[in-house]
């Protein structure tokens, strides 16, 4: 009798934690913001992901790095590695060299194919126009100087663009040192110290009940959860200035003309759709003080960057009532292309003299 209580009580048990499991499932299911219907007002032809980009766009002069997902101690998150005659060879086939510098937005995450990318519609504006992305996830200033110095200098562009603002303060959304990248704050740090978190998390990767215990109670402490600096934020923001200052100098320096912008973000945009609004109220939850520190440290920019002599383009503040963005800041083609077409116009006006 006794044992056939204790087989009912575990099964019982059992069945319990699968019902919470499934419970946690179903109502702990974040929104799929790159699903199908995001693409809706997308052609065929631009959803297509097995099309083969226009080969001005230069990727095959880029290559992935022996390991799918590596850590550069330079580059922070590394997708991409530059053959460098063959990038040689590619500018020597145009009239006007370009190379992009970026994060995750300016790699075009969220873009099936090169048709509705920030490369493609710059490069559709300007005739003779061969350019080099050379932006990788998570890159921030540090990172894009150090890349300006090793790599970019060596093949001599005529201009580089600079598209960012958005990781300059990803780091202490989590917890992180304004001098550190997001990738860094957000794990890497956590398993080079502590390695044991690394089960941990594949435990509460793949069982959410493990998830809840573990970290949503404080049981463990885990940058898997958003735990912001609003007090790093002028820090972040002064490293950004330093850092774009450099790489000013550098430019000036070899030659070439480099064109800095502040890329968009959902939380500046003046008019958002029911879409863009539902998304905000998401991350507003998930990610606290997010809007803030991103706010916050966007006018910091603003205000002290003519005082250190920068010229920036801020394309922040967004005026159009549709929808441009998939989430927080990734761009669907309709955001993609008012960048594009921006950096474009960039490179029909006077270059800015230095100083001014």
């Amino acid at each position: 009798m006794r044992k056939r209580l204790a087989v009912v009580g575990a099964a019982s048990i059992l069945l319990g934690l699968v019902m919470i499991e499934v419970t946690l499932r179903v109502l702990w299911k974040p929104p799929q913001f790159f699903g199908p219907g995001a693409y809706a007002e997308y052609t065929a032809e631009e959803r297509n992901r097995g099309l083969v980009g226009p080969q001005q766009l230069g990727k095959a002069c880029l290559r992935q790095p022996p390991r799918a997902w590596n850590y550069h101690p330079y580059f922070g998150f590394q997708s991409r590695v530059i053959d460098a005659a063959c990038a040689r060879a590619h500018f020597a086939s145009g009239r006007l060299r370009v190379i992009y510098l970026g994060g995750s937005v300016m790699i075009n995450a969220g873009a099936p194919n090169a048709l509705t990318t920030i490369d493609f519609y710059a490069m559709s504006e300007v005739p003779g126009l061969v350019s080099l992305n050379l932006a990788e996830s998570g890159a921030r200033s540090t990172n894009e100087l150090i890349r300006l110095l090793l790599e970019v200098v060596p093949l001599r562009p005529d201009v580089v663009v600079f598209l960012d603002g958005y990781n300059e303060f990803n780091a202490i959304r989590y917890g992180g040192q304004a001098e550190e990248d997001y990738y860094w704050a957000a794990g890497v740090e956590e398993l080079v110290h502590r390695p044991y978190t690394h089960y941990l998390h594949a435990l509460a990767d793949k069982v959410r009940l493990f998830e809840l215990v573990l970290y949503r109670t404080g049981l463990v402490r885990s940058t898997r959860l958003a735990r912001p600096r609003l007090s790093e934020v002028p820090r972040a923001a002064e490293y950004y200035l330093e850092r774009t200052e450099q790489s000013q100098r550098v430019c000036d320096s070899y030659g070439i003309r480099c064109v800095f912008m502040l890329q968009p973000y959902l939380y500046a945009k003046e008019a958002r759709s029911p879409t863009e609004q539902s998304t905000a109220n998401y991350f507003s939850r998930a990610r606290p003080q997010g809007a803030q520190i991103l706010n916050k440290g966007y006018q910091y920019i603003r205000t002290h960057a003519a005082a250190r002599g920068l010229h920036l383009v801020d394309l922040s503040r967004r005026p159009e009532p549709e929808t441009l963005f998939f989430d927080e800041c990734h761009l669907n083609k309709r955001g993609n292309a008012i960048v594009g077409r921006r950096i474009a116009e960039e490179f029909h006006r006077p270059a800015v003299p230095p100083g001014k």
